[in-house]
């Protein structure tokens, strides 16, 4: 069996699929599977996956459309591996991205997963001037209950393709939330943080690519961006009561983050001129 186990979940990916396929093949950590789970795609995905000659490769193709979180869960189902990690069909892993990952996780038993902050680029490969996610500049083992804390008073700090997660977290807590079309990861990575610790490196392992079609533009920023994001929220306290430390606290805390994100992404849509979504952020601000 091979130790870790990459999944490339796909859909209508051939823009950036060789790409992606490429990078984790030239990979210094060797010991993996790769399995690119098509999503019934229209394009040369499945092709383009079918062509690459290393015997780590496998390809699996679902009849019928799942969607993005079920293709997810089909990668996961599929995996083999002690060490699992779901990475987009269009990003790219940097050099050392799963020894780094895999190091990580055999030396600190307690740790859930690690992920780490990416490096952000546009759809010809340039390095794009912004941070979207952590700007944490140290490399740490965050207390679980910590870290779970500040995913519900917040946002998502966590880049999904960053993530190496241990396979029995999801065989012990479940697979992705389909409930959540948007936020299913979030939710995710908060329900493994109440149970084990998460680690965090500073330094970009991957990069990730920000262009007109990937998936987060159906949702950010626009109100059900923020309904997706208080829903994953509410879901894991639905789910863990008992897990989440001052449980009313944070309920209050999300109510807070619910209206300052509302607030925010309204003003944004003000600017661009986007009335109509403006209007629908203002009804999340009661």
């Amino acid at each position: 069996m091979p130790l870790v186990s990459v999944c490339i979940p796909t859909y209508n990916g051939e823009l950036f699929l060789a790409e992606a396929l490429e990078s984790v093949l030239k990979q210094t950590f060797t010991d993996f599977e790769l399995i690119v789970c098509d999503d019934a795609s229209t394009d040369r995905s499945e092709e383009i996956a079918a062509s690459v000659r290393d015997p780590r490769v496998r390809v699996e193709r679902n009849p019928v459309r799942s969607g993005l979180v079920g293709n997810w869960n089909r990668c996961l189902t599929h995996a083999r591996g002690e060490f699992v990690t779901v990475f987009h069909q269009d990003d790219r892993m940097l050099l050392h991205h799963l020894e780094d990952a895999v190091t990580l996780l055999r030396s600190h038993p307690n740790i859930g997963f690690v992920h780490s902050r990416p490096r952000e680029i546009d759809n010809q490969g340039r390095l794009l001037d912004q941070c979207t996610w952590s700007r944490d500049s140290t490399d740490a083992v965050v207390d679980g209950r910590q870290f779970v804390t500040a995913m519900l008073q917040g946002p998502n700090i966590v880049c999904c393709p960053t993530v190496m997660m241990r396979r029995t977290c999801y065989e012990q807590l479940g697979l992705f939330d389909a409930r959540l079309p948007y936020t299913a990861d979030w939710e995710m990575w908060m329900r493994i943080a109440l149970i084990w610790d998460v680690a965090y490196l500073a330094e970009p392992r991957v990069e990730y690519r920000w262009h007109g079609r990937n998936e987060t533009f159906n949702f950010y920023p626009r109100s059900r961006g923020v309904k997706q994001c208080i829903a994953a929220k509410r879901l894991l306290i639905e789910k863990y009561p008992e897990r989440v430390p001052d449980l009313e606290g944070q309920r209050k805390s999300i109510r807070r983050y619910q209206r300052r994100d509302a607030l925010n992404i309204m003003r944004e849509c003000l600017r661009r001129r986007e009335f109509t979504e403006a209007l629908k952020c203002a009804a999340l601000l009661w």
